[in-house]
Order: C-alpha cells, then structure tokens, then sequence
C-alpha cells in the first residue's frame, strides 16, 4: 500500500520535471519509519516565491506542514513549526484553522504545538542564532516540507531564478552538526519538494542538475537531507508520509499489514490525515491572511489553488491517500 502512496503522488502532474530526479521506490516508507520512532520533531517550512507582494507566501508548504504536525501530535510526539518572518502570519492563520494550536497551559505538552519564526538571514542576530541551536539540540528530526534551500552560492532562487535571499532565514542550519562529537545526540532528517529548489534535494543534486528543470543549474539546493520526497506538490508528499505513517503505526511483527483488520487501518488514516472540510478551511484562512498560488499569483479566496491547480485536485489526492 505504501509503494501505491508513492507512485499516486509521483506522477508530475506540474509538469515541473520531477521524474528525472525521482529517488529509490521505498523511500516513503524510510521516511514514514523515521517519523514513527522519532520523539521530538521540528517542521520547516516556507518558501516567500512571492516576493513582488507584502506577503511573499505561497500556499504549497503549510497544508503539508500542519499535516504532517496533526499525524506527529496523534502519535504522541512533540512538535514545532519553524518558518521565516515574512511567513509567520499565514502559517499562524493555517495553524489557527487546523485546531491543532492548544493554549491551555494545562494540556501536556505533546498536545500543544508550537511555532517560531526567524528572520532573513541577514537580519539574523546572536539570540536568534542561540534559539536556532536550542532546537537544534532538543529534536531528533527535523521534516522540511516545501522549505527555500541555498543553491551552490548559498542564495535561494525561486523556480524563475528570482532571488528572495533577502526573505528566507537560514532554517536549514539545523541540519548541520553544530554538535561536539561526542555528544550522541543525532539529528534524522527528511525532506519534501517538487522542483529541485528545497531543502532535502541536495540528495539528488547532480540528477536534478542534468534534468528538464528550467534553471536546473541557478536554483538547485544543495542542502541533503537523510530520506527524500519528491512529490508533483510537496503538500501532496506530505500527506503520503502521513499516510505511510498511519499505516505504519498499525503494523507489528506480529501483525503484518494483511491481518490489520481494515477498520483498524481506516480510523488510524482519518485520525493522522485532515478532513477535505479542514483543509479547505485552512486553505481559505490563509489566503485571506495574504498567500497567494505560487505558480499563478491567484490570491482568491473562491478560486482556492496550489501550485497552479485547484485545491480541488488536491483534496482528491487527499481522499486517495485516506483511502488507498
């Protein structure tokens, strides 16, 4: 079932190119296994493509975000969502519309997730700096769903080669060891993208490099991460995590897929995925906070789209995964 994830949300429907650069087919299921023996997990996200408005956010990236943070927090795992400053409003509008945000100081603490926005990173000082290492040092995986990366002259370019260097902060610096050797704290990571321009894709840097990708060699990251999504949508890789997860959380050694009784399966996937009504919801809240279709620039709130389609497309890609 997982492998059938895989193929459903690798078909390129953007036409962006992706299957030049597709990884191994079983990487879904790594990255599912990864997020399931995870404990503490940082979410990184945004990608200000947007730069010729106030708000530069698209509306591929939080969806995912906050999916994947509803499948982590059923699971019992501790969450938090990083972003930029330019992103910050949006991504809290999307969270406040997911219900997943939880203010009672008495909820434990794997109920309640958390938020952080840093700024540019030429904006960045030393207390932002020394937040970033703090959570560095208190998660074992960190999850980049549609997250800007640095290309080989460490700028983020957008998928026309524009640059918006002066709206991303440095997120993916948790992904480097800033840790003293002997100190066993390991950081796992994953990432989620759909151009060649995320964090994450830097595993498949010389692929994409020789790929149909426009501006392939200008807009290529370079940053790595330990298990590879690449997805038509990122939100669309994000939900098959989800999903492989769920499915992955029902099955034991002694409970191999084929005799987890269907019922079992079904309420785990509709307990970690959103409904089509909670996510068009959240869509809808955060186009009115100011995102905006990353391909087309369409900022209506009765035309909901991401990545040039309509949301529509992606709510049937949803329903698929809960039902696959």
């Amino acid at each position: 079932r997982i492998e059938e994830l895989e193929r459903l949300v690798q078909c390129d429907e953007g036409a962006r190119g992706i299957l030049d650069f597709l990884p191994p087919v079983g990487s879904l299921e790594l990255a599912a296994a990864c997020l399931l023996g995870s404990k503490s997990v940082a979410i990184i996200t945004g990608f200000p493509c947007m730069i010729d408005y106030p708000i530069p956010t698209e509306t591929d990236g939080p969806l995912g975000s906050l999916a994947i943070a509803r499948t982590l927090l059923h699971l019992g795992k501790e969450v938090i969502i990083l972003t930029d400053e330019c992103n910050e409003e949006v991504l809290l509008s999307c969270g406040a519309a997911s219900g997943l945000m939880v203010n009672n100081s008495s909820a434990s603490f794997s109920n309640i997730l958390r938020m952080e926005s840093f700024p540019a990173v030429a904006q960045m000082e030393e207390d932002d700096f020394s937040r970033l290492l703090h959570i560095q040092e208190s998660v074992d995986l960190v999850i980049a769903v549609e997250r800007s990366g640095p290309n080989s002259e460490g700028k983020y370019r957008t998928m026309r080669n524009r640059d918006m260097t002066h709206l991303v902060a440095p997120l993916e610096l948790l992904l480097i060891d800033q840790i003293e050797e002997e100190n066993l704290h390991k950081i796992t990571s994953i990432g989620i993208g759909d151009g060649g321009n995320e964090v994450g894709m830097g595993k498949m840097y010389e692929r994409i490099l020789q790929s149909n990708v426009s501006n392939a060699s200008l807009i290529a990251c370079t940053v790595s991460t330990d298990h590879l999504i690449v997805a038509s949508v990122s939100n669309w890789g994000a939900y098959a995590l989800c999903g492989a997860a769920a499915l992955l959380s029902c099955i034991s050694s002694t409970s191999p897929a084929s005799e987890v009784p269907r019922e079992v399966l079904q309420k785990q996937l509709e307990s970690c995925l959103p409904s089509e009504e909670q996510e068009e919801a959240m869509c809808r809240r955060m186009v009115q906070s100011g995102a905006r279709d990353g391909v087309t620039g369409c900022s209506d709130v009765n035309q909901l789209m991401v990545d040039g389609m309509p949301l529509a497309r992606s709510l049937e890609i949803l329903s698929n995964i809960r039902t696959i």
